[in-house]
């Protein structure tokens, strides 16, 4: 017996079937936009002539996989809070809970990948030997871990002079998710619309 939520979720939910195979050619074209420009995200100088391989976030780039740049994202979100460290745990299920093929990452996958940032330099490994007690409280209330990780100062610092980058505007973003958004049936547009408009006001 179905729930009353998997009914609202069934109901509310839109398969490729739904669409002509033209609209559909034209949703797949607009998410290869989409793909192809966070593959140029970079993250560290706005002269793409003097861009580091290690400074990208796009996934997957010649040198990081997904698997690397959800790592850094999941990272790089924390320099400006109160606790910029994440332990193992935090990563692996940042990284799960993506689904598909990375619901099962392996904790040695994941290792493998932080030791090379960490050799780039991008995050840097720490002992919690070296953190106060409130500073541990504020990473995980369960004390089940030696090490934690964080971004580098060199790579912070690189991040935060960052002007605008070129080769992956905002705005072209913004266009291909439109696009996107318009191939949709009307009901689900306006749908999204809704939930963009009520989103804002919170």
């Amino acid at each position: 017996m179905t729930s009353r939520l998997e009914e609202e979720i069934e109901h509310q939910s839109i398969d490729w079937a739904d669409l002509s195979l033209e609209k559909r050619c034209k949703l797949v074209d607009d998410l290869t936009n989409i793909y192809v420009s966070f593959q140029n995200i970079a993250l560290g100088d706005d002269n793409p002539k003097k861009i580091n391989p290690t400074s990208k976030s796009g996934a997957p780039t010649k040198n990081h996989d997904a698997i690397s740049t959800m790592i850094k994202i999941k990272i790089i979100s924390l320099i400006d809070t109160d606790c910029p460290w994440a332990t193992m745990n935090n990563i692996i299920h940042y990284i799960k809970k993506k689904g598909g093929k990375y619901s099962s990452v392996t904790r040695d996958t994941v290792d493998r990948r932080i030791n090379h940032l960490i050799k780039e330099g991008v995050i840097e490994k720490i002992n919690t030997d070296i953190l106060t007690e409130i500073e541990l409280r504020q990473i995980s209330h369960n004390r089940t871990f030696n090490f934690v990780y964080r971004a580098t100062d060199s790579y912070t610092e690189t991040l935060k002079n960052l002007k605008g980058y070129r080769p992956a505007p905002l705005n072209g973003f913004i266009s291909y998710i439109t696009e996107f958004i318009s191939h949709l049936p009307e009901e689900k547009r306006i749908e999204i619309g809704e939930k963009i408009a009520n989103s804002s006001k919170n």
